[in-house]
Formats: C-alpha cells, sequence, structure tokens
C-alpha cells in the first residue's frame, strides 16, 4: 500500500480532491437548531408526554415583550401596549397574544355574566385611569403575570404556532423586535424574553461560534506547525490535511441530515485540533528520518509510513473509541458528537496516511537542511544529535523521574485525595438561560424581567382524576386544588412568583356572579354552580387550564431561574401532601419546560457514567493489546485516568457545574490522552527490547516522543482555549476545561507513567 502510495500519488490527489469537491458542498451549507427538542430522542416518554400536553392546552413556549416605567396607567403607554398586541395579533405564524388591554373580566349583570375587557378602549381621563388601575389590580389573575403589583412593569405574551420552523419563527421574532420597537418609538425600553427568543439567541450565538472558531484554530495551528517543522512545504501540506479532515467531516455531518447547535458546534474545532497530532508525528518522522537516510527523499516517506502507520492506527482507534463512548449518552447532540468526531478521526488517519505522503510525493524535495542539520546527523549518537534546548529539558525531566519517582507518588497520591474530595461538590445544570453569560442581552433581559414582574421558567402540574365522581365540577375536588396551588406557593416562595389555575379563574366568576364582593372569591360551595360557571365562561381561558371532560387540570407556577435542586423540594412536597390528601382519587404529572430541564439534570449524570465506564472499557481492552501484558496495561490506565479525576476536582472546588457540553470532558480526555500514551509505551517497548536498561529506556523515550507529544499537547491546549471565545457558559467552560485535562495528561505522560515504569518495573514481552 505504502508503494501505491508513493507510485500513483497523481491518481490519488485526484480522487481526494474530487471527494472533496463533493463535501464542500455540504460544509457550506450547514444548517443551525437549538431547541429543547434536541437533546431528547423523539420516543423519549417525558417528549412524547409534553407534545401531547401541548395539544390539549396550546403552545407553552411564550415569547415576552415587557417595559417598566413609572405609571403604566398612563394613556401614552396603555396606547403603546395596544398597538403592539394589535400587531401581533395581525402576524402570521403568531396563534395567541395576551395583554392587559385584550384582558377580559367577568362582569355579573343580575343573573348573567358578560366578559369585558377590563381596559376600555380610546383616550381615558385621569379619573377614569385610577379607576382602571384599582381595577385591574384586583385580579389576582392579572397581577405578576401580565402586571406588576406596584403598576410599573407589564408584559405582552406571544404564543406561536407550533408547526412553525426554526427559520421561521426567527423571521417572525425579528420582524416583531422591528415593528415593536418602531411602535414604542423610544419612549420606552423594550424588553424580550421567553423560550422562543432564547432558542433564537443560541442559535445566533451558534452561528458565530461556528465562523469563529475554525478561522482562529487554523491559525494558531499554522503557527506553532509552522515554528516546529521550520519547512514552508512541510507546514502548508499539514495545514491542507486538516482543513480536508475538518471538509470531509463536517460535510458528511449535514449529508446525514445533522444540525449545528450548541452541543455539536464543538465538532470542527476539536476535529481540527485532534486531526494535527497524527500530521505533527509523521511530518517530524519525516524530518528526522530525511537526514539520517541519506537525504533520499521517496525513501524517507516510505520509511516514516511504514514506522508510524500502526502507532497512528492504533491512537486514532482509541480517540475514536472514546468519543464513540458517547452512544450509551441518554442526550442526543452528545451522541451526534460522540459519532461524528469518532467518524472525523478515522477520516484523519486516512487522510494522513493517504493524503499527506502523496501530497509530499509531489515534490522532488522539500526539506533542505540547513549546515547544522547536517553536521547533526553526522553525528553517530543518536544522544549527541538531539542536543537542542527542548532535548536537554525532556533529559532532565527523565533523570529527576529516575532519582525522585516515590516523591512523585506521594505527590500524585496527595493531587488524587484532593480531587476526589472536589469531586464529591460536583453539580449539575441544564437550565439554556444559565448558559448565557450576565452581559448578553437577552440575560440581561431575563433578570429584568425577573426582578420587576415574574420568574420566566413556566413550570406546569397536571392533576388528573382517578374516578368521574372526583372530577372537576365537584367543590370538593375545586378546594383540593386551591388548597395544593396556595401550598405549593408557600413552600416555594422563594422561587415561585405568581400561579394559575382553575381554581383562580372560577373564583374570579364567582365574585362577579356576586356583584363583585370580595367576599365571594372563594370556590362556589354548589356543584351545580361551578357546572354553570363552565358553561358561561371564556371557552379560550377554559380550554387551556381543564380538560374538555372535566377529568384532568392544570395548574402554571413562574418560577425564578434557579437550581434543578428545587425539583427535589417539590417532589418531597407533593408526595407528603399526596399522601395526606389525594388518598388514591387523583394522580399528578409534572411538565413543561422545568421538567425536561429536570430529566436533562437526570440523563447528564446517567450519561456522564456510561459514556466514562464505556470509553475506558474500550480502551482497557485496546491498550491490552499494545501492551500484551497485564501488568503493563494497569500502569498505562493510570496517567489517562490522572487527569480526568484532577479535572473533576478542580470543577468540584470551584463549583464549576456539569452540563450539556462539560459532560462530555472525561470521554474526550481519556480518548485524547491516551494517544500520547501509546505513543510513549511503543517507543518503550522497542527501547527495552533492544536490551536498554528501564533507566536507559525511559531517557530514550522521552527524548523519542517527548517533543512531540509537548508539542501535540500544546496544539490541543491552544486550540480547545479558542472554545473559550465561544458565546455561552457551556463552551468556554469546556474548552478551558480540557484544555486543563490535557495538561494534566501531558504530565501523566512525561512525569507519572515514567515513575511508574521505574518502579514497577513490568514486563514488555
Amino acid at each position: 500500500m505504502i508503494k501505491i502510495i508513493t507510485k500513483q500519488h497523481k491518481i490519488i490527489l485526484s480522487v481526494v480532491i474530487l471527494i472533496s469537491l463533493f463535501f464542500s458542498y455540504f460544509y457550506i451549507n450547514q444548517t443551525f437548531y437549538d431547541h429543547i427538542y434536541i437533546y431528547f430522542n423523539q420516543d423519549d416518554p417525558e417528549i412524547v408526554y409534553y407534545k401531547q400536553f401541548q395539544e390539549i392546552y396550546g403552545n407553552e413556549e411564550l415569547g415576552l415583550i415587557v417595559f417598566k416605567t413609572e405609571d403604566i396607567f398612563q394613556n401614552e403607554y396603555l396606547s403603546i401596549i395596544n398597538n403592539i398586541t394589535q400587531m401581533l395579533e395581525n402576524m402570521p405564524g403568531i396563534q395567541r397574544t395576551f395583554s392587559i388591554t385584550k384582558a377580559e373580566e367577568a362582569v355579573g349583570i343580575d343573573d348573567e355574566i358578560s366578559f369585558q375587557t377590563i381596559i376600555p378602549e380610546g383616550y381615558l381621563s385621569e379619573k377614569n385611569l385610577k379607576n382602571v388601575k384599582n381595577n385591574v389590580l384586583k385580579h389576582a389573575v392579572l397581577v405578576n403575570n401580565l402586571i406588576s403589583k406596584d403598576a410599573t412593569t407589564t408584559a405582552v405574551m406571544i404564543e406561536f404556532g407550533s408547526v412553525l420552523s426554526n427559520d421561521e419563527k426567527g423571521v417572525i421574532l425579528s420582524k416583531i423586535k422591528q415593528k415593536a420597537n418602531a411602535i414604542a418609538d423610544n419612549r420606552v425600553d423594550l424588553r424580550y424574553s421567553g423560550i422562543p427568543f432564547l432558542e433564537h439567541e443560541m442559535n445566533i450565538l451558534t452561528r458565530h461560534d461556528n465562523a469563529k472558531f475554525t478561522p482562529v484554530i487554523l491559525l494558531i495551528i499554522f503557527i506553532i506547525v509552522a515554528l516546529l517543522l521550520k519547512n514552508a512545504t512541510l507546514s502548508f501540506l499539514c495545514m491542507v490535511n486538516i482543513l480536508l479532515v475538518s471538509i470531509w467531516g463536517i460535510g458528511f455531518l449535514t449529508l446525514c441530515g445533522e444540525s449545528i447547535n450548541m452541543v455539536t458546534v464543538i465538532i470542527a474545532p476539536v476535529l481540527l485540533a485532534v486531526s494535527v497530532a497524527d500530521s505533527v508525528h509523521i511530518l517530524s518522522h519525516y524530518k528526522e528520518i530525511f537526514l539520517n537516510n541519506g537525504y533520499d527523499h521517496k525513501s524517507s516517506i516510505r520509511i516514516v509510513i511504514k514506522d508510524l502507520w500502526k502507532p497512528c492506527l492504533l491512537t486514532s482507534l482509541t480517540t475514536a473509541a472514546g468519543f464513540a463512548s458517547f452512544i450509551t449518552s441518554d442526550i442526543r447532540p452528545v451522541v451526534i458528537v460522540g459519532i461524528f468526531i469518532a467518524i472525523g478521526v478515522m477520516i484523519a488517519f486516512a487522510l494522513t496516511i493517504i493524503f499527506l505522503p502523496a501530497g509530499m510525493m509531489l515534490f522532488k524535495s522539500i526539506y533542505k537542511p540547513s549546515e547544522k542539520d547536517r553536521y547533526i546527523s553526522g553525528l553517530k549518537d543518536s544522544h549527541q544529535q538531539k542536543n537542542d534546548l527542548f532535548s536537554k529539558i525532556l533529559t532532565r525531566i527523565a533523570h529527576f523521574n529516575i532519582a525522585h519517582y516515590k516523591l512523585i507518588f506521594i505527590c500524585f497520591f496527595i493531587f488524587v485525595v484532593m480531587s476526589f474530595i472536589g469531586i464529591k461538590e460536583m453539580s449539575y445544570e441544564t437550565n439554556f438561560a444559565n448558559y448565557l453569560p450576565d452581559d448578553n442581552k437577552i440575560k440581561m433581559d431575563i433578570n429584568f424581567i425577573e426582578k420587576n414582574l415574574f420568574g420566566t421558567v413556566p413550570i406546569v402540574l397536571l392533576i388528573k382524576a382517578n374516578k368521574k365522581e372526583n372530577d372537576f365540577t365537584h367543590s370538593a375536588s375545586l378546594k383540593l386544588i386551591d388548597d395544593l396551588q396556595s401550598s405549593l406557593m408557600k413552600v416555594m416562595s422563594d422561587s415561585f412568583t405568581s400561579s394559575f389555575s382553575v381554581a383562580d379563574y372560577l373564583k374570579e366568576i364567582n365574585r362577579a356572579f356576586n356583584a363583585g364582593d370580595e367576599n365571594y372569591f372563594t370556590i362556589p360551595e354548589n356543584d351545580l354552580d361551578i357546572i354553570d360557571y363552565y358553561e358561561i365562561g371564556n371557552d379560550d381561558t377554559l380550554n387551556r387550564i381543564i380538560s374538555s371532560d372535566k377529568m384532568e387540570t392544570r395548574i402554571s407556577f413562574n418560577s425564578h431561574l434557579t437550581s434543578n435542586k428545587n425539583s427535589t423540594i417539590i417532589s418531597e412536597f407533593l408526595k407528603k401532601f399526596v399522601k395526606e390528601k389525594f388518598k388514591d382519587k387523583f394522580s399528578y404529572r409534572f411538565t413543561g419546560m422545568s421538567t425536561l430541564y429536570v430529566v436533562m439534570d437526570e440523563n447528564l449524570r446517567s450519561s456522564q457514567y456510561k459514556s466514562f465506564v464505556s470509553a475506558l472499557l474500550v480502551i482497557s481492552l485496546m491498550m491490552f493489546f499494545i501492551c500484551k501484558k497485564k501488568k503493563l496495561t494497569a500502569i498505562s490506565i493510570v496517567p489517562n485516568l490522572f487527569p480526568i479525576i484532577a479535572t473533576f476536582g478542580v470543577m468540584g472546588w470551584f463549583k464549576i457545574p456539569l452540563d450539556v457540553t462539560t459532560v462530555m470532558i472525561a470521554s474526550v480526555t481519556i480518548g485524547i490522552a491516551v494517544d500520547d500514551t501509546i505513543h510513549y509505551l511503543v517507543w518503550y517497548r522497542r527501547n527495552i527490547l533492544s536490551n536498554l536498561s528501564i533507566e536507559a529506556s525511559v531517557v530514550k523515550t522521552s527524548l523519542d516522543v517527548g517533543k512531540p507529544i509537548a508539542l501535540t499537547s500544546l496544539v490541543l491546549c491552544l486550540g480547545f482555549l479558542v472554545l473559550c471565545l465561544g458565546s455561552v457558559i457551556p463552551m468556554r467552560l469546556f474548552g478551558l476545561l480540557t484544555c486543563l485535562s490535557i495538561f494534566f495528561a501531558f504530565v501523566g505522560d512525561l512525569v507519572v507513567l515514567p515513575a511508574l515504569l521505574i518502579c514497577f518495573k513490568p514486563k514488555v514481552a
């Protein structure tokens, strides 16, 4: 195969170019999509239930337009609210709108109930404005839902059609902002929030990150490779190779119908960073072989590929195995990342072994040795050849390992213990709004709304009567709902800002039916009255809060952006409440965005465990195949576990949570770190089998592979650090923490691993 590559290099390059053109079409036609649905399999029970809930009760994912002024009840501000509401009602793709100018109240006239807009249209006198204000603020349904208690902040809510595509919704949101701002005309500062605006912001940020990461990482890699190889042609070939890896990998992703999102956006930069390692090893080794092989270009290429194809294949397989372990994850984008990076890594191996030597064959002479290079190559002693500053540093490190391996073990043990203490403090974060940095406009608007109006996280509790005699046409059942609602508001007073249920609505009608007397703001005692109220109630409102057969109803809560730990508090309270008062008459279930966040939290925990264990098992088997001895295999695993334990320890100590992106760190680290371990052990075995002592083998191996290990680690660290330029917090943390774990892996391979080899003296054959 090596002979074919060097002999038919022009044909091979032509085939590679044609395939690259094919994938380039898909590469430039990437699509972007961020929605909570993509983090679940579509047959997931929670997603199925949530979609059924939306079909019955309407779309819960509301957009918000909010503003604050000294007093909302001025003609100027009421006009702004009314005009924005009317504009939204006439916009295609919007199903419903809610605002105080559209809100209706039940009015009792004689023995009849009618529904009238609570705020009359047209210009209002100062006296009428005061009366309207007092009337609005007495409606518990409106306060902290559409208007604040102090009447300074109000919201216009937007319900979108559920059939809208991501691009269609994005266009509508842009038009909403444009037209609403024109209506406000700088008289008030409009704030935009809610799940649709949050998703749209995530899509925009993902696009920006995707466009930003690749060129920056390519520039960093080029600078490092150029400094390492000190040869323009070799550097150019290396850059073309890794660029082709990115085009093929992302092109294949798009070809398979996958979109780029907040998680999968890391695929391109990770492929660039990972794929450079094999290129660096091959091109570095080429320079060394060329100097010691009579400057024979073609022969040197063949020797290099013959020497390195096997370790490169093994490192590619172990890296691919690390990422492929993500298929056990319960979070779909993480699975996609694992599958396509694993495929991309093997594409990188194929291109490096086939395209790179074929490209090198285009040039009759790539490398022209300097006088210094000629002098070095003329030295018979390989140790004399490797006498540069970097080699001297590596030699000193190796001798330090030999002389102080016991001290290394003590420090290693203390560090690991401290890391495990930190790991116990690790937490999880799945709420997308918390992924935005504090200076993001949408995040600032969310914080503003939560401070001045209500919590922006919707929580839905569905209660179902198990028998017809307990349905919600009965006063006792409705009183139980009212009791549960008020009790939960007290228990969660620090998090829940408002709530609404059918009990609130019926109390409003009961008060209106009794001439507005506040003493009648209660659940009617007579079941027949309740049935009558259902008949005269507003169907549009009732359909959103109770099923048509009156067997199921919902309680809606608005919550602040808080930790998912609240779900545990609510769950424990409900178990007690249900046991005491439900008595098998009712069943309940949470749904909505908050529930999906909680499920994602649970999925993160299971995914973290399953993907790490899978990666560890697969890589352990592969290491055994390489090492061929149990003792050597066990030793090889230690420096690969060390960076994971150390990184998680840092996360625990510094209160950095695991999220949909950082959950991948363990498997990414073990998949990447094992590459350098393989290179080290392959060369160590060669040196031992050439009858060198263990100590001499450690020194020579450090000189043989220390420089490529250090430089590939540097490339990977800087490549992942580029992700710190990301627009969302998980991306920044993933970049920083993966960089840190690669540094720990470097220490593990050049310090911990040699100390283990010296101490335990494992057999290699």
